[in-house]
């Protein structure tokens, strides 16, 4: 007997959290300064996966978004109004 492997159903698309939204909202911000991802570690003292996470909006830490900041200098807050217009 033959086994038979469950077929996927298309699905709806997800609409991205918060935390991704934000992350691509960071990550167009520091893409229009010249930035990158290795800048983070290289600049902040970040580990690769820290960078990555902030990068990709898949875990930001409030800390993380008070150093990068203050490396942009820019007003912390200014991470919450960008989310918040993104919706």
């Amino acid at each position: 007997m033959m086994a038979t492997t469950p077929r996927l159903l298309p699905s709806a698309p997800v609409a991205p959290s918060p935390t991704q939204r934000s992350g691509g909202l960071i990550r167009a911000e520091l893409l229009s300064r010249g930035l990158s991802q290795a800048d983070l570690v290289r600049e902040l003292g970040w580990s690769r996966r820290r960078a990555s996470n902030v990068w990709h909006g898949r875990r930001i830490m409030t800390t993380d978004l008070g150093e990068l900041a203050f490396y942009l200098d820019v007003p912390p807050s200014i991470f919450v109004a960008m989310n918040e217009e993104a919706h």
